[in-house]
């Protein structure tokens, strides 16, 4: 049995022992493809206290009849597909029916589905609802297995569960329309990946007229900023609409947003215009905004009119230091700008300074896909050491951490003196988390100071000081290194030559001659509210066991990453906090962060910093005395570690057990 299927009778058990107590009625929703046709199966297959009746709408005069024979002979399941599709006559039939169950308690359990895509039937919208939500990852991964008939490549996996955004049907639809050859890894994804035809085959059909470009507007606004949805005023005003019109069925009004109902359905809307339709939307937005120059007018515009003239305004709106967008409109500001770019080298640096932006927004698959057209043959050299740092960074917090040193290293050997610094930290950082101390005080050698430019966050774990034995040793310690601005960027000045030094004393066990580096480390980072310093800041405070600068900083770093909207940042500050609360004597208040950094770290794809987070868990649950608790974070840290090579989770991991 697939875990898919299993996660879906679990729930499906749980509602059945609920309605015995609650009134014995549900209506399951959810968007077109949720899977709520297959809920009913499970439900009349899960259902053992009696018989279970599948009643259609031309059989709606039965169900009285039904309802006096579970009063007589015991407990009836009676299920219903597709109700909001019944003719008025019967929805009517078949809420009074609900009635009569809710408030006689008659033995029967009433389940009945309809779309989320629209409104509720008026006749069962009284009735209590459970919706059925997306597939989680855990959930995806083995329906995958079970209908592709061929291997799978995990790169490839990973990459149509993010498409499928959790809907069962597209992701199925996904996997029918690759080749073995494309599933396996050997071919090319087709891109999109998700295209109108796959949109088609899951939602085609369900699909309104759309005489006001209502539907489209919105759809094409929220697409633009990546959110769910828009601009109640800013749509209007580009549909000429009047404020009070009334919606369509597939949206929703709130808080001055408007709002698809399904989450599909707008993919769908936007995927199958007309292109002269999609333009025209795009054309109106642009026109409707109240500042032309704005990264969202221009963005629209650019969607409206593909003029190369464009990309230039749209590079420099996405990379404004003084602008407040966030990093996933800024990345995809730059893709387009980089979409619309003629020259090769122009073009990769657009695209390195896109995949820093998906990052810091936490896409790391999506990242990685970037950086690959950021080393094309036309790169200058700065920019492919700058992808080869990037990647590092992105290997460090989700990937084999071997890989990540040999891009760290191929990156200082392409990069100028400053942006070196950086790349040689990370290389440190990968060696000590790979369990190699050598390779870790090579690559801090004082004579390593290859050729830069801007560069790209690089998170750099470092060993603390040896703790007492009945402390908790946070074993490591982020640092994530701010990424680099595609005009340029600042020197990284002292702060990496400081926490270099600090580090290659501490290796050396010359603590006499780490302390003053590491201190300073400590000092300059404190002053300020750059998360990349804060964050250094952190790590050295727990190379020197000053647990209370730690605890500070980490705190800090964390504000500092939700303030400039970096979630790719947040995990890592949450785990500098967690190692510090615990070498504070503070277990629950790190076990609070840990379950926090636990939830951001798989939100954002970076499995390696998951697995610190677990590892922290399972620290924190040997303490409280909580064996099973320590057997399921040290089991998940392992896994992970054992994969991508991370001894020093792994070491730690195993530490918990022994304690429990």
């Amino acid at each position: 049995m697939t875990g898919h299927t299993t996660a879906r009778q679990r729930l499906t058990a749980e509602l059945l022992d609920a309605l015995r107590t609650d009134g014995g009625v549900r209506v399951v929703t959810g968007e077109p493809g949720c899977g709520r046709s297959t809920f009913l199966d499970h439900a009349a297959r899960l259902f053992r206290a009696g018989p279970v009746r599948h009643v259609r709408a031309d059989r709606a005069h039965e169900l009285d009849d039904a309802l006096r024979t579970a009063t007589a002979s015991g407990p009836l399941l009676l299920c219903v597909d597709d109700a909001d599709l019944w003719d008025a006559p019967s929805r009517a039939a078949l809420a009074r029916a609900a009635a009569r169950i809710r408030e006689t308690g008659v033995r029967t359990t009433l389940l009945l589905t309809v779309a989320g895509h629209r409104p509720p039937p008026p006749e069962l919208s009284d009735l209590p609802v459970l919706r059925l939500g997306p597939l989680t990852p855990a959930e995806a991964a083995p329906l995958i297995r079970e209908r592709a008939d061929s291997e799978v490549a995990p790169a490839v996996r990973e990459e149509l569960i993010t498409e499928a955004e959790g809907n069962p049907a597209l992701l199925l639809a996904l996997v029918r329309r690759l080749s073995p050859a494309r599933l396996s890894g050997r071919r090319a994804l087709p891109r999109p990946l998700v295209d109108g035809e796959v949109l088609a085959d899951v939602a085609g059909d369900r699909l309104p007229d759309d005489p006001g470009g209502l539907l489209l507007t919105t759809a094409a606004a929220a697409r633009a900023t990546g959110e769910e949805d828009a601009d109640a005023d800013l749509v209007l005003r580009a549909c000429r609409a009047a404020t009070d019109a009334p919606l369509p069925d597939l949206l929703t009004r709130g808080e001055g947003r408007l709002r698809f109902r399904s989450a599909l359905m707008a993919r769908a809307v936007h995927a199958l215009a007309a292109p002269e339709h999609r333009r025209a939307a795009h054309l109106a937005l642009a026109e409707a905004a109240r500042e032309a120059e704005d990264i969202l007018p221009l963005l629209h515009r650019s969607w409206a009119v593909p003029d190369p003239a464009l990309a230039a305004s749209l590079a420099s709106a996405a990379t404004d230091p003084a602008s407040t967008t966030p990093p996933a409109l800024r990345r995809t500001a730059l893709v387009r700008a980089a979409e619309l770019t003629p020259d090769g080298a122009e073009r990769a640096r657009r695209h390195l300074a896109a995949a820093e932006q998906t990052l810091l927004a936490g896409g790391v698959a999506d990242a990685l896909r970037l950086l690959d057209q950021a080393r094309g043959p036309s790169a200058p050299t700065p920019v492919r050491g700058g992808a080869e740092l990037l990647r590092g960074a992105v290997l460090l917090a989700d990937g084999p951490v071997e890989d990540a040193r040999e891009s760290f290293l191929l990156a200082a050997d392409l990069l100028p003196p400053h942006a070196a610094a950086r790349a040689t930290l990370g290389a440190a950082d990968a060696a000590w988390s790979a369990g190699d101390p050598a390779s870790c005080l090579s690559a801090l050698a004082p004579t390593r100071t290859p050729p830069t430019l801007p560069l790209a966050q690089a998170c750099v774990r470092v060993p603390q000081e040896p703790a007492a034995p009945d402390e908790h040793r946070g074993g490591v310690a982020q640092v994530g290194a701010t990424a680099p601005r595609p005009e340029g960027v600042a020197p990284v000045g002292d702060v990496s030559r400081d926490h270099r030094d600090g580090m290659r004393a501490v290796l050396l066990a010359r603590f006499d001659l780490a302390a003053a580096p590491l201190r300073r480390v400590v000092e300059n980072g404190l002053q300020g509210t750059d998360p990349d310093r804060l964050l250094r800041s952190a790590a050295a405070a727990l190379m020197l066991g000053d647990v209370t600068s730690a605890r500070r900083a980490g705190a800090r770093a964390l504000a500092a990453a939700r303030t400039h909207s970096s979630a790719a940042l947040e995990p890592r500050a949450l785990e500098y906090l967690a190692y510090a609360e615990l070498r504070a004597g503070r277990h629950q208040l790190a076990r609070t962060h840990a379950e926090e950094g636990l939830r951001t770290a798989e939100r954002t794809g970076q499995r390696n910093t998951a697995a610190h987070h677990h590892a922290v868990l399972a620290l924190a649950a040997s303490i409280e005395g909580e064996a099973d608790l320590v057997t399921e974070h040290a089991e998940a840290a392992l896994r992970t570690a054992r994969r991508h090579g991370l001894a020093q989770a792994e070491t730690l991991a195993h530490w918990a057990a022994a304690r429990a």
